[in-house]
């Protein structure tokens, strides 16, 4: 029994490499939120574009993974339901660096 713990499917490996991939992506974004904190710096719309494609991908793939799977269990419908919740979020940050690109400013009050 404990040795078939240990045993992986295709679909254990695919989702735990698309779950470094976006730790991966999450990580270079909290990198670029550092640089900036410095002042005077501006958001890059195209980071903001990029990166939240790359974070829809990954979001969608997930989506499609938990999707079949979504009735066996809360864990699972929890799954789907943050994943589904995500895919918003993405496009949203899309959009903002869609604005920010189309104002030339991030800040939409000034």
């Amino acid at each position: 029994m404990g040795a078939r713990l240990l045993e992986s499917t295709p679909i254990d490996v695919a989702k735990k490499s698309e779950v470094a991939t976006a730790a991966g992506a999450r990580l270079g974004a909290l990198g670029e939120v550092l640089l900036r904190i410095i002042p005077g710096s501006e958001p890059v719309s195209e980071l903001l574009i990029v990166m939240g494609l790359v974070a829809l991908m990954a979001n969608v793939t997930s989506l499609f993974l938990d999707s079949p799977k979504k009735e066996r269990g809360a864990h699972m419908k929890a799954s789907y339901i943050f994943s589904a919740n995500d895919v918003i979020v993405n496009l949203a940050v899309i959009i903002a660096g869609g604005l920010v690109a189309w104002t030339g400013s991030p800040n939409l009050i000034s």
